[in-house]
């Protein structure tokens, strides 16, 4: 390691350089059977966490839960992650918004399959009422 890459402290510095996602936390809910629900803004399903999500990360309403391609889920405050990352846009052609909102209905219908999660009708009504409402656009 050179002298550049140190800080005045002599601890090394890094630039991330991962992909992730993300969704801003609106509130969090936290049911009397020990499950907690995370709201979060947007057009998006909330995400259950467990106790041990909130016992290590402490998430707050404002921050970013974060999940990383190798399936760990974090917390992260507003400013850090607003400072540290950019938003990826997909690049489609006709009707670009309603082609990614179908894109990430189905990248979550597969997230939670892959998870070992139930789809629940609840959640297939949600997708039906969005692709509904994208057809009406």
């Amino acid at each position: 390691m050179n002298e550049e890459t140190k800080s005045p402290t002599g601890i090394p510095k890094y630039k991330s350089h991962k992909e992730v996602w993300a969704l801003k936390i609106k509130e969090i809910i936290r049911s009397s059977n020990g499950s907690t629900i995370v709201e979060v803004e947007g057009d998006y399903l909330p995400i259950k966490v467990g106790q041990d999500y909130l016992t290590k990360h402490k998430p707050q309403v404002g921050g970013y839960w974060v999940k990383y391609e190798d399936g760990y889920e974090s917390f992260s405050p507003a400013e850090a992650f607003e400072g540290g990352n950019t938003l990826i846009v997909l690049e489609v052609k006709n009707n670009e918004k309603a082609t990614s909102e179908i894109v990430l209905l189905l990248g979550y219908i597969k997230w939670r399959l892959e998870n070992g999660e139930v789809v629940k009708s609840s959640d297939l009504d949600y997708i039906k009422d969005r692709l509904d409402a994208l057809n009406q656009k």
